[in-house]
């Protein structure tokens, strides 16, 4: 099994500097630019299942990347708000550039969330990536082994996702920073010691 995670393109609060969290901010011309690029690159997979942030830059950057599959019939975007990035409470819209820290893993943004409430949304979404339905089992489903699972949504989310992901397979937290359209894949093995592997890590080849 394997899961691409990829980084919504530039959108407007990227250029203005500014916290964006769940404000809807939208691609930018470059934006939209770098998604097209990222969906060349990745015109090849064949994703089984496509999960979206309900957030226009995400949603969006999903759609470009869906609409460049070479498959005949892509899978349709599932939109779910679990994908959706750290809410940033007052502080979204205000200038990243302040005199103080802001938050820690476990202080809230003022009025919003701290990053271990992602990461507890983050667990939670591990049960529509790794298992279908309501069939779950202690191990992926043995026709899922096959599966490519694309998630597109935002860098603080999906670092903690790749956070979830490694508690889950008791594997050392890598913790990234994520360029808009970075790519990461990560693979996925129950049978074996090493369960999960990772293919590529905040891949921004497609933008060179």
């Amino acid at each position: 099994m394997l899961i691409t995670l990829v980084r919504h393109g530039e959108s407007t609060g990227n250029i203005m500097q500014q916290w964006q969290g769940i404000t809807d901010g939208p691609l930018t011309e470059k934006g939209v630019l770098q998604a097209k690029l990222v969906s060349r690159a990745l015109s090849n997979y064949k994703f089984s299942t496509i999960f979206s942030s309900p957030l226009s830059r995400a949603f969006d950057t999903a759609k470009i990347i869906r609409k460049g599959l070479s498959t005949s019939y892509p899978p349709e975007i599932i939109i779910n708000p679990l994908f959706i990035e750290l809410n940033m409470g007052s502080m979204e819209q205000v200038s990243w550039n302040v005199p103080f820290r802001i938050h820690t893993r476990d202080t809230c943004f003022p009025k919003g969330e701290s990053l271990n409430d992602v990461l507890k949304r983050a667990l939670l979404s591990l049960d529509l990536l790794l298992y279908s339905n309501n069939n779950k089992t202690n191990d992926i489903k043995e026709e899922e082994e096959g599966e490519h699972i694309l998630v597109v949504s935002h860098g603080m989310f999906l670092t903690e996702l790749i956070h979830a992901l490694c508690i889950h397979y008791n594997y050392q937290w890598i913790d990234l920073t994520w360029s808009n359209t970075g790519v990461t894949t990560i693979e996925i093995k129950q049978q074996e010691e090493e369960k999960i592997q990772f293919k590529c890590i905040n891949n921004i080849q497609h933008l060179i």
